[in-house]
């Protein structure tokens, strides 16, 4: 399952580069150090495509496998959207 994650400055921001630079550690660095290490684990596959340094699973080993060659589902913000008061309606009725 795919889907996006942002990061933004607040209009006005008081310390607006002191938010960049904030995002520029979140995003790591190509031996994914840094603020996403924490996130760099089995499941989770970072945008970033220069990350040199691969899953390693317990059992399985590395797990080499590029983006590209995996199939996702990817998540339609949108449709979401649209969607989210039907899908509430539709549970508190049936959450019994």
């Amino acid at each position: 399952f795919v889907y996006p994650s942002l990061q933004n400055i607040a209009y006005k921001a008081p310390h607006p580069n002191a938010a960049k630079l904030l995002i520029h550690y979140l995003h790591g660095n190509e031996k994914a150090e840094l603020g996403i290490e924490p996130w760099y684990m089995l499941g989770n596959w970072p945008a970033r495509q220069d990350i040199q340094v691969p899953h390693v699973h317990p059992v399985l080993g590395e797990m080499l496998w590029p983006l590209e060659d995996i199939v996702f589902w990817e998540m339609d913000p949108v449709g979401l959207w649209e969607l989210q008061d039907e899908v509430q309606d539709w549970w508190i009725l049936n959450a019994n």
